[in-house]
């Protein structure tokens, strides 16, 4: 994420260097994760197979707890993304699309666990 390297070099005295890293690492992560979904997980769906796709949406499941890790650690590092009293415009943007981004992942998650996962498994 461009925006974090920037912040990271512009306060890197101040800025929590781990924040770009961790952004790197998830946004690779979240990019291996969508291409199992959709080469293996989502077909094998629309085949029908049901409980026939347990081992890969277990799979999925666990890269999901990854992922909520790696979010309490964002947090944990952002302070609740809230930008330090007097940071700059693009320390506030930063904080304001990790939120955004993890808003997004967080429903992604409770989507597929708590209600795509849970059909395929009864079905």
């Amino acid at each position: 994420m461009p925006l974090a390297q920037k912040v990271a070099q512009v306060h890197a005295d101040t800025f929590p260097a781990e924040i770009a890293g961790l952004l790197a690492y998830m946004q690779n992560e979240l990019l291996m994760h969508m291409m199992k979904e959709e080469r293996m997980l989502f077909p094998m769906i629309n085949q029908g197979v049901g409980r026939g796709a347990a081992m890969p949406i277990s799979v999925m499941m666990h890269e999901h707890e990854e992922h909520d890790r790696a979010i309490a650690r964002l947090k944990e590092l952002t302070d609740d993304f809230h930008a330090p009293e007097g940071a700059c415009g693009s320390w506030t943007r930063l904080y304001a699309l990790v939120k955004e981004m993890v808003d997004d992942l967080n429903d992604h998650i409770h989507l597929e666990n708590d209600i795509l996962f849970a059909r395929v498994l009864a079905s």
